[in-house]
């Protein structure tokens, strides 16, 4: 009945206190590192889309060549890069039907995966036809290979380089 009265012994508050007071610290450790990771998890997703909209911007022009998408915006927090292809871009890489008035963005992501080994979504899957996305989390080393192959298979299309030089 004392016990219920009066509380716990000492021992047990001493304890109790000292189990919050290494779970506070703990917590706030933890939030502290979190918010670091985030911060650099961020930094190095915005390096990578900044390396892709630049590649982004090139591709296709190596040799003379037209670019293949128009002037890309670098994502605002997403993982990954909409590209819309440059108007004529199926067309003049024989790619698809001739007479669609959208660039296939669907034939293009094909020929850049079976040509390339390049992966990239189609805009069509999201409702945007003549768009495609590219994920944005691969190393810029990565990134800059992707649009290395991309630029030499458009190279080899217009007859400038062979396709195997990559």
């Amino acid at each position: 009945l004392c016990q219920v009265s009066l509380g716990p012994c000492s021992l047990v508050q001493g304890a109790v206190a000292r189990y919050f007071t290494d779970a506070q610290v703990a917590g706030s450790e933890a939030q502290r590192c979190a918010e670091s990771h985030i911060a650099d998890a961020c930094s190095t997703l915005a390096k990578r889309a900044a390396a892709a909209c630049r590649h982004a911007t090139e591709a296709g022009t190596a040799g003379g060549g037209a670019p293949l998408f128009e002037p890309p915006a670098p994502p605002a927090g997403a993982m990954y890069l909409w590209l819309r292809l440059a108007p004529g871009t199926c067309r003049s890489l024989k790619i698809g039907k001739d007479d669609d008035a959208v660039d296939d963005d669907v034939a293009f992501v094909s020929e850049v995966l079976r040509e390339c080994a390049v992966v990239m979504l189609p805009g069509s899957c999201f409702s945007a036809p003549g768009h495609v996305r590219i994920s944005t989390v691969a190393s810029e080393d990565a990134l800059s290979e992707a649009f290395h192959r991309i630029e030499l298979w458009c190279a080899s299309l217009r007859g400038d380089a062979p396709m195997d030089a990559a």
